[in-house]
């Protein structure tokens, strides 16, 4: 429905935005270890990426259910919308994988 494009949308953003966070602390992990080491901002803007689109995700299930269309519909459109979360939940899981790297690598 045209009244959740611009929160699909926006949970896209939000995603691609973790994604290239994560891909600067994959960067960092082999050529500035150190400085990933000193500084956890980015993985930690993964996690916080991560935070907002569960957030988002959670309103749009919450508006999709209050909407005035079958239940089909509600289903297919909560199934689609968590699947879109999913890939943000993907790359947080990365995200404390190349945490838990940094910490064995110190070691």
């Amino acid at each position: 429905p045209e009244e959740l494009k611009g929160d699909v949308l926006e949970m896209v953003r939000l995603t691609q935005e973790q994604l290239d966070v994560l891909s600067q602390a994959i960067e960092a992990l082999f050529s500035n270890y150190d400085q990933l080491l000193r500084d956890n901002s980015l993985l930690d803007s993964v996690k916080h990426y991560e935070e907002l689109v569960d957030d988002r995700e959670l309103c749009m299930i919450k508006r999709i259910f209050e909407m005035e269309i079958p239940l089909a519909e509600k289903s297919h459109l909560r199934y689609f919308i968590s699947r879109v979360a999913d890939i943000s939940d993907l790359i947080d899981d990365i995200g404390d994988a190349v945490q838990v790297m940094v910490v064995l690598r110190k070691v």
